[in-house]
């Protein structure tokens, strides 16, 4: 019999062999990118709500606990579902409830894989959240008859032409530089990054060695003026952020950056290329389009208590006051 527990902590042996046994799992659900995720924000802990047979880890769900003073807010990483081998499914309805009986003001599933319905049943509301994805194919040069325009291999060819060069990101200065415009990036939209330079840190640091990322640099000159990360797991490479400087839009840098990282990816076996969620932002949901993305939507589970709603009622009464 294997009992449901929440844990702090998991052997990362015994966690990348469930992912290992699961088709349905992103590059979020690793050991790599939970610890990385604890490093962005130390009021935060990754706890892991498990079911073991023989001392097996075979069904497993990571969630994130977001402290806030006295309260507790429980979401699931991004990109992702409960973990669950072919000896475990039996196990995740258990996982579930355990999940929807965490005393949180707010717990929220996003379900990639769509293995959450259970929770319609546990007092859950649900919305559908978008994403774009585009399939790949072999050799590269087919991308272009059928799906990405190709105004973006002449955006690219322009590029370099104009002297933009790309490198890979060997050295923790430039993991910087790459912060750096990612917190201009947000900013020109009116937010915060919502990761820290040790989040970036604990990426070079831990992934990059273990081929689970991808991360190159736009150079003008000596320059930095553009940027991508990228993270590459189970046959998918996941767009993680696209940086630049407003300044050099004109050259094109981010236009190389995805062509040379699509191409990469076609010829490495990949079988799809994520570009993650656009929310409202119609103009990067065109900038994916031409890429070739296609809309896949995923349900997001959520329940939040009366103190969260009226909380989060009061933050849009103050932005609307601005």
């Amino acid at each position: 019999m294997s009992e449901v527990r929440i844990v702090d902590n998991v052997e990362a042996g015994k966690w990348n062999e469930l992912l290992e046994n699961c088709n349905e799992a992103t590059i979020f659900q690793t050991k790599e990118m939970l610890d990385a995720l604890q490093c962005s924000n130390p009021n935060h802990k990754i706890r892991y709500i498990i079911a073991e047979e023989d001392g097996k880890i075979v069904c497993g769900m990571p969630i994130i606990d977001k402290k806030r003073r006295w309260f507790h807010e429980y979401v699931t990483p991004d990109w992702g579902s409960p973990v669950v081998s072919s000896e475990g499914m039996n196990k995740l309805d258990e996982i579930l409830k355990c999940f929807a009986s965490l005393n949180g003001i707010r717990i929220l599933a996003m379900d990639y894989f769509d293995k959450c319905q259970t929770l319609l049943n546990l007092g859950f509301s649900v919305r559908q959240c978008e994403c774009q994805i585009l399939e790949l194919e072999r050799p590269f040069e087919n991308m272009f008859k059928t799906k990405i325009s190709k105004s973006r291999r002449k955006n690219a060819a322009a590029a370099i032409r104009r002297g933009v060069t790309l490198e890979e990101v060997t050295a923790m200065q430039q993991v910087r530089e790459y912060y750096e415009m990612a917190q201009y990036t947000y900013g020109l939209h009116g937010g915060k990054l919502p990761y820290s330079l040790a989040f970036y840190e604990s990426i070079f640091n831990n992934m990059l060695n273990k081929n689970l990322a991808k991360w190159h640099l736009a150079r003008k000159g000596d320059k930095a003026i553009a940027g991508t990360l990228h993270f590459t797991y189970k046959g998918m490479v996941f767009d993680m952020l696209n940086t630049s400087y407003r300044e050099y839009q004109e050259l094109r840098a981010n236009d190389l950056l995805v062509y040379n990282m699509i191409k990469w990816a076609c010829e490495n076996g990949y079988k799809y290329y994520s570009f993650g969620s656009s929310g409202d932002a119609k103009s990067l949901m065109h900038f994916k389009q031409i890429w070739g993305g296609q809309s896949f939507t995923f349900p997001i589970y959520e329940k939040s208590n009366l103190t969260y709603r009226i909380g989060k009622k009061l933050l849009q009464i103050g932005k609307i006051a601005k």
